[in-house]
Order: C-alpha cells, then sequence, then structure tokens
C-alpha cells in the first residue's frame, strides 16, 4: 500500500511540474477565472476484464491540455485525440489508478480514478446453475441490448405457455428465437449452440423431467438474458 501512495505522489508531482505554470490568486480576475478555470470530467468504468478494451473519455472537461499517468505503468496505455480520451488493455489482474491533470487559463484540476481489473471468466463448475452459464456465454459472445431482452421476452412467453411434452417445448422455442433474433440469430449462434447443448444435459440429468422442471430453467434463462453478463 505504501508503494503504491508514493507512486501516486511521484505521478501527482510529476504531473503539477510539466503542467502550465498556474497564477497566484493576486493575478486572475475573478470574472474570467469561473469562466477558465480547469475541470475534469472523466468517464471510465469502474471494472473489466483481462484483456478488455478499456476507454476513458475526458472530452466533455473544461481543459486546454492534459496529462496522464497510469499506475502501475503499462504497454498497452495510449491516450489520443489532444489527450482528451485513452485507451487501455490489462495482461494481468489487479487495481490500475489513473490520474488525469487538466489545465486551462491558470488553474489545474486532477482526477484519480481506480478500475479494478478481474480475471478471464470461468464457466460455472455447478451443472444446475442456469443462470451462471447463461451469462457466461453472454460474456463470450457480446451481443446487443435490444436482442438480448427480446430473447429475454420470448423465453419468458414459452415458459408461460402451459406446454406439456419435451417435443412442444423445442418447437415453440426455435420458433421464438427465430422470430425474437431476426436478423440478428447468426450474431447469437455461439449462444444458441451452447445453451442447446447444454440443455440437452439437463434432460439427460433429469433436471427437465417434467413441464415445471422445463418451465424453471425457461424462466431462469429469461431472467439471467434480462440481467446481461
Amino acid at each position: 500500500m505504501n508503494r503504491i501512495l508514493q507512486s501516486i505522489a511521484v505521478a501527482i508531482t510529476i504531473l503539477l511540474l510539466t503542467m502550465p505554470a498556474v497564477l497566484r490568486p493576486s493575478e486572475m480576475q475573478t470574472q474570467e477565472t469561473v469562466e477558465q478555470t480547469a475541470k475534469i470530467v472523466l468517464n471510465a468504468p469502474s471494472s473489466a476484464r483481462v484483456g478488455e478494451l478499456v476507454r476513458l473519455d475526458a472530452s466533455a472537461s473544461s481543459a486546454d491540455s492534459f496529462k496522464w499517468v497510469l499506475v502501475p505503468e503499462s504497454v498497452d496505455f495510449e491516450v489520443y485525440a489532444e489527450g482528451k480520451k485513452a485507451i487501455f488493455s490489462a495482461r494481468e489482474k489487479g487495481t490500475y489508478l489513473f490520474i488525469v491533470a487538466a489545465a486551462r487559463g491558470g488553474s489545474v484540476d486532477i482526477k484519480t480514478i481506480k478500475i479494478e481489473i478481474k480475471g478471464p471468466p470461468s464457466e460455472p463448475e455447478d451443472v444446475s446453475d442456469v443462470k451462471g452459464h447463461v451469462k457466461f456465454w453472454l460474456e463470450q459472445n457480446p451481443v446487443s441490448d435490444a436482442s438480448r431482452h427480446k430473447l429475454a421476452d420470448a423465453f419468458t412467453r414459452i415458459a408461460e405457455m402451459g406446454l406439456g411434452e419435451p417435443e412442444a417445448w423445442i418447437y415453440e422455442t426455435k420458433r421464438a428465437v427465430d422470430e425474437a433474433l431476426g436478423d440478428d440469430k447468426p450474431k447469437w449462434e455461439p449462444f444458441l449452440r451452447n445453451l442447446g447443448k447444454y440443455m440437452g444435459q439437463l434432460g439427460a440429468d433429469g433436471v427437465m423431467t417434467d413441464a415445471e422442471g422445463h418451465k424453471r430453467v425457461w424462466l431462469d434463462i429469461a431472467a439471467a438474458l434480462r440481467e446481461g453478463a
């Protein structure tokens, strides 16, 4: 922890030394100072996965120039758009601190954010964890929120239809999936293949021996689709 704090202190010192000189209050005109004060507005995620592209956007800030520091340093960090934006991809999990300084009209603003990088996702060991498996496949195969919610609605409708025989569940589900996804279905093929194999395994394990078993699984799938990865 002390080493991290020391790194932050050094980084901030470097930023202050390399930014344009800040005027003393007596040298500033009150009205102009209000209009020309540096203010950082930074949009960035609080967490990401190893290998995932992280985007940081400070373009809404009030500033004429920017300086960035990443702790710990990484070769996979790039600043562009005249310092207003940055991208980053972590090779290892851990906590990464992004320090950005902005200058305008003789003033400087500094903001530090923390992004927690998690390890690669892993498939649940519990075969009966329907929601966990669905979320794992969603993370492996990103899709649009709109199509994800349409598919969730389709599984909910099938679950509430009161179907009996497994063949009826298969037929109605295939029809509903085709209708819900439409032209987006090719993007969902990896997910649908995994889901099909998984549901076959659940059937073999006796999880879906009756209509109630099917309904529980279909509703779990719908819930996981709505929640997303």
